[in-house]
This record gives structure tokens, sequence and C-alpha cells, in this order.
């Protein structure tokens, strides 16, 4: 329903279309309105599957109508078919959702980020630093900072739309924040 300024998008095909891809090192900002009349979804990076061994280091994402980062097999079926990602040492600031955000993929590790400045709008009831919904497996959130959002992060129901396994938060740090 919306753009996205990076989209990394799988292919319908028997081999992964998005292997081994590295992200490093980037500026991505003001991409759509940060409040919109209705949700329209423009996240700063968003990936789809079919991929793996995506790495997304030392990138600043900022002020997108959106997520930062957003993670997104798009249904329990393709849960498998997003994994082994690892998104470090970003900053992700006054996005119009969060900062990162997982739904329904696999091994993904959310390490070092500094996730702050999202704050709820018409369309997004609640912002985060981190979060996720639909039940990632094995999703670790290790070590980022969170402060200044509406939640340091959320989790939010599978719904029956994810498996929901092995969740982990070790040495996250959640400070100022405020409903």
């Amino acid at each position: 329903t919306g753009t996205t300024t990076t989209s990394i998008v799988g292919f319908n095909a028997p081999t992964v279309a998005h292997q081994y891809c590295v992200f490093y090192d980037n500026d991505i900002h003001d991409n759509g309105q940060l409040d919109p009349p209705t949700d329209i979804d423009n996240h700063g990076l968003n990936f789809t599957p079919p991929m793996n061994e995506m790495w997304v280091v030392d990138n600043r994402l900022y002020r997108n109508g959106g997520d930062g980062i957003q993670v997104n097999a798009g249904s329990l079926a393709n849960e498998g078919t997003i994994h082994h990602i690892y998104i470090g040492r970003n900053e992700c600031y006054q996005n119009r959702q969060t900062g990162v955000w997982l739904k329904q993929c696999t091994d993904v590790i959310v390490s070092e980020n500094n996730c702050h400045d999202h704050r709820p709008t018409a369309q997004a009831t609640t912002a985060a630093g981190l979060g996720g919904q639909y039940g990632s497996v094995r999703a670790w959130y290790i070590f980022n900072r969170s402060w200044n959002n509406d939640n340091g992060i959320r989790i939010a129901s599978t719904s029956g739309l994810g498996s929901g396994a092995d969740l982990y938060l070790v040495g996250n740090l959640f400070y100022d924040i405020s409903p």
C-alpha cells in the first residue's frame, strides 16, 4: 500500500532471490508522510522473502512514513523463507511507526541499535523503538538502546499468523519511555 525508499523483494522462484547482501553506512530518510490520513507504510528498508544472509549495519534511518527497518515474510507459509538477517549498530529515529520491526521471519538478530523519538500519530496509535508481531522465530534483541519512545519494545500478538517461537531479549536499555 505504500512505497519504500529501499525495498528488497524476493521472487517466487525455486531458489533464493537475494542472499549475502550488505547495507552499510547509508542515510535513508524523509520517505512518505509522517502523519498520513490512512495507514501507508513507507519504510526506510523493507525486506520481503525469499532471502537470507542479509547484513544491515551502521545506517541512519529517520523520518520515514513507516518503520525505519522492517523484515516481513508476509504470511505464516513464508515464515521460513526470510532468515538469517543481522541488523546492527543502526540509528533509527522519528519514523512514523518504529525503528526496527520484525514480522514472520526466522533467525534475525537486532543488536546494538539506537532507536529513539518514535511517537504515536493518528494512524500509528503506538510507536516503539523496537518490536514485532505475528510471531517471528528465534528473534534476538541484544544490547539495543531505546529511548524517548511511546514503547521501548513492543511485541504484538501472533494472532495465529506466525509461529512465535524463541524470542530473546538480552542486555537492552530502555529509558525515558512515556506513553
